[in-house]
């Protein structure tokens, strides 16, 4: 099986703890994080992914472990690369990605983070660090750059500039939004898509735009402006929600690879390595 040409960013010691190490899906490279980062309840809970020995709501403590974390991007990651993060749960880390490729910004570029997700994650205090709060103004006064969520509402996108609550704009005017910035990084959180059936797609349910209509707006993004991407949200662990087949974990093991060609097709590396 060909490999994907990304990194796939673990958070368990065993990759077998994850479905996607046996012959699902495979990746070209692995970074382990389960030395730094831990799930504040079981895998098939929607508890977010919190620095290792400390509480998320412990924001000074949190913050202690930030520097850390970003240095282990550091080197390790590709300037125009692929990233996938195995869990919604913690999607934060995206937060680190975009550090990492703002670092390559010129004088006068101005980088701007859109996020596929049927949540805007810009909740909760901004000093907290978790799943749910890395986006919005906070990721936009401490990196820099400006955020763009597509997905919570179908035909509505917000963004934020680190200047307030954010402003709406119909997705159908995206484009117009691309044409302002020199660089972009894409992130897509698989639970902005929509479900067939009663299972839910990841620990953070399922959203409500098509595969289809994902592709169609990763085709709007300006490949030559994007510098870097992750995926986010597979299906959960060890859940009675596989016990309808494996047709549906298929179908979300298509849809994860779909997406992944799209997004190295756009920053014009290959999907695949033998």
């Amino acid at each position: 099986m060909a490999k994907i040409n990304g990194t796939y960013v673990s958070l368990h010691k065993a990759c077998d703890d994850y479905p996607y190490y046996k012959g699902n899906l495979e990746f070209n490279d692995t970074l382990c994080l389960a030395d730094y980062f831990e799930k504040a309840g079981s895998l098939d809970r929607s508890d977010t992914y919190q620095f290792r020995g400390i509480d998320f709501t412990n924001k000074e403590a949190s913050a202690s472990k930030i520097p850390e974390t970003e240095a282990l991007f550091a080197g390790r990651i590709p300037d125009k690369a692929l990233l996938f993060t195995e869990s919604n749960s913690a999607h934060h880390l995206t937060y680190f990605y975009v550090k990492k490729a703002a670092r390559h910004l010129l004088n006068g570029d101005k980088l701007l983070v859109v996020n596929f997700d049927q949540h805007e994650d810009t909740g909760g205090n901004d000093s907290i660090f978790y799943c749910g709060s890395w986006g919005g103004n906070r990721i936009c006064n401490t990196v820099g750059c400006d955020y763009l969520v597509v997905g919570k509402d179908m035909g509505t996108a917000k963004l934020y500039t680190g200047e307030g609550h954010g402003t709406s704009y119909p997705t159908d005017s995206l484009t117009s939004i691309y044409e302002k910035y020199n660089k972009i990084y894409v992130t897509v959180d698989m639970d902005v898509l929509t479900c067939g059936s009663d299972v839910t797609r990841t620990n953070w349910g399922s959203g409500n735009m098509t595969l289809k209509q994902l592709g169609e707006h990763l085709a709007e993004l300006p490949a030559n402006k994007l510098v870097a991407a992750d995926i986010t949200g597979f299906p959960p662990v060890n859940s009675e929600k596989y016990e309808c087949g494996h047709d549906l974990l298929n179908s979300y093991i298509n849809d994860i690879r779909d997406t992944s060609v799209a997004l190295c097709n756009l920053m014009g590396i290959p999907p695949f390595i033998d």
